[in-house]
């Protein structure tokens, strides 16, 4: 599999977006110029591997993703996003959140939809 900058430097932009920062602060946090980033994108170049390090660190990504766009534990973008979210939760609100999984659960399985109508008699 080729690792190409461009796509690398798509997702850093991705994920920056979804944090609301901008390439410079990304580059001050990490210890490289910003520059860099337009020479992966325009050149295809990669970061080093401390600097793709530092990176999904910052990003909250794994380095796999971070390369690839994939992840070995086999979870898509929005499941990764929400068991991120869950692990910024506290305990009441995780609560909640399971109370509002189990009612959705609850209203879309067909046993639920069998009993809730009325029986022909």
């Amino acid at each position: 599999m080729e690792i190409k900058g461009h796509d690398l430097v798509m997702r850093i932009d991705d994920r920056l977006k979804e944090k609301n920062l901008k390439r410079k602060a990304l580059a001050e946090a990490c210890g490289f110029n910003v520059a860099n980033v337009t020479k992966w994108d325009r050149y295809g170049s990669l970061p080093t591997a401390d600097t793709a390090y530092l990176i999904a660190q910052e990003l909250g990504v794994s380095v796999e993703w971070l390369l690839t766009g994939r992840e070995r534990d086999g979870l898509s973008a929005e499941e990764r996003r929400l068991l991120d979210g869950w692990r910024q939760l506290d305990g009441r609100d995780r609560e909640d959140v399971l109370g509002i999984v189990e009612m959705k659960l609850e209203r879309s399985t067909p046993s639920s939809v069998a009993e809730a109508s009325p029986s022909a008699g």
